[in-house]
C-alpha cells in the first residue's frame, strides 16, 4: 500500500511539472502586443525576451479587435435612466391595493377620476364642480362630458328644478253681447276680476288673459235659476286657453271658474338658485342660462305644459323636444344657496 500511494505522488508531481512546462513554452513562443514581455525567471533574474508582434499577419483581424463591444450602450439621446422604486410603507395595515375599475361613491370609476386629475379621495368627489360651470363630477361622468373644461358640460336644462305650483281658478263671466253693423263687429264683454282688467271687451279673434275668443253661439233654451226652471238665453262664447289649447265655454251671464295652474321654477345655479320665475300652464319661458360671464349661455325655451308628483312636463315649441324639470329637492337648495 505504501509503494502505490508513493507511485501515486511520483505521477501527480511529473503530470505537474509536464503542464508547467508546456504553459512556460506557450508563454515564450506565443506572439505578444507591441514590444517585449519578459517572463519571470529564477533567482531574481531578467527571463528571456519575448519576439515583437508582427503587425502585417495580424492586420486582416485587427478590425475586429477595435469593434466595439456587443454590450455597449448606444449614445444617448433624450434619455433617462432611473434606478428602480420602491414603496415603502410604515403601515401595512392602512394600505388597501384596488383595481382602477373599482367604483368611488359606487358610481364613479377610479380610472375615470385619475384620467381627469379628480382626487378619488375627497368624500365629496361625487359632488365637486372642478371647473365651475355648474356641474358636479357624478353629472360630468354621466353625461360624458369633460369634468375640467368649463365649455364642455350638459344641458342646462338638467338643473332647472320645479319649486311649486300654485293651483287657483281664474273668475270670468259673459256679461252681454253689443250687436254691431255685421257679426265681425258683435263686441262681447267678458269680466274678469281676477284679471289684470277687471272687464275686457273683445271680438272674434282678440286675446285677453292668456284666452283667445274663437267663436259665439246664440241660443235659446232652458236653463235653471235657483230651483226653477227656465227658458231664456244660453248663448255661448267660446274661448281657447293659448298655449294648451284647452277649450273653455262661457254661457252667458254665468260665472266661470278656469283652473289656473302656474308654476315656479328656478334653476340650480349660484347666480339664480335665489332667482324662481312663474310660468302659468300652457305659457312660453325664454332665458340665458349661464354661471359666469367668461362661460358661454345657453338659451333655454320651453312652454309649461302639466305637472305631476315627477315635476313640470315642459316642451320645446320649436325642437318639440320634452323635458321633464323635477321636484326640487331641500338639499339642492341648500347645498346650492350655500356657494
Amino acid at each position: 500500500m505504501a509503494a502505490a500511494a508513493s507511485w501515486h505522488r511520483v505521477f501527480l508531481l511529473s503530470s505537474l511539472v509536464l503542464v508547467m512546462g508546456v504553459a512556460g513554452w506557450e508563454i515564450y513562443d506565443y506572439p505578444g502586443s507591441v514590444g517585449e514581455i519578459r517572463t519571470l525567471g529564477t533567482g531574481g533574474g531578467t527571463g528571456k525576451a519575448l519576439p515583437a508582434l508582427n503587425l502585417e499577419k495580424l492586420a486582416p483581424n485587427r478590425g475586429e479587435w477595435v469593434s466595439p463591444t456587443p454590450w455597449t450602450l448606444p449614445e444617448a439621446k433624450n434619455q433617462l435612466f432611473t434606478a428602480r422604486r420602491f414603496i415603502y410603507f410604515a403601515d401595512t395595515k392602512a394600505v388597501k391595493l384596488v383595481d382602477d375599475t373599482v367604483l368611488i361613491a359606487n358610481v364613479l370609476p377610479l380610472q375615470w377620476l385619475i384620467q381627469h386629475g379628480i382626487d378619488s379621495s375627497d368624500p365629496d368627489v361625487a359632488t365637486l364642480d372642478t371647473d365651475g360651470d355648474g356641474f358636479d363630477t357624478l353629472a360630468e361622468f354621466k353625461a360624458g362630458t369633460d369634468p375640467r373644461d368649463p365649455k364642455s358640460h350638459p344641458s342646462y336644462s338638467q338643473l332647472l328644478r320645479l319649486k311649486g305650483v300654485d293651483s287657483k281658478s281664474f273668475h270670468m263671466t259673459f256679461a252681454s253681447r253689443n250687436a254691431g253693423a255685421t257679426a265681425d263687429d258683435d263686441l262681447y264683454q267678458v269680466n274678469t276680476p281676477d284679471g289684470k282688467k277687471s272687464s275686457y271687451m273683445v271680438k272674434i279673434g282678440d286675446s285677453f288673459e292668456g284666452f283667445k275668443v274663437i267663436a259665439y253661439r246664440q241660443k235659446e233654451g232652458d236653463k235653471k235659476i235657483g230651483t226653477m226652471t227656465v227658458t231664456g238665453d244660453i248663448s255661448e262664447l267660446e274661448l281657447k286657453k293659448e298655449g294648451t289649447g284647452e277649450t273653455v265655454i262661457l254661457l252667458i251671464r254665468e260665472d266661470k271658474d278656469v283652473p289656473n295652474l302656474t308654476a315656479t321654477f328656478l334653476v340650480l345655479l349660484p347666480n339664480s338658485y335665489n332667482k324662481p320665475f312663474n310660468v302659468a300652464k300652457g305659457q312660453e319661458f325664454s332665458m340665458d342660462v349661464t354661471p359666469s360671464a367668461s362661460i358661454p349661455a345657453e338659451t333655454l325655451h320651453y312652454q309649461f305644459v302639466s305637472s305631476d308628483t315627477a315635476g313640470a312636463s315642459l316642451v320645446n315649441p320649436e325642437t318639440k323636444q320634452t323635458l321633464v324639470a323635477p321636484q326640487l329637492q331641500p338639499d339642492e337648495l341648500k347645498r346650492f344657496s350655500a356657494k
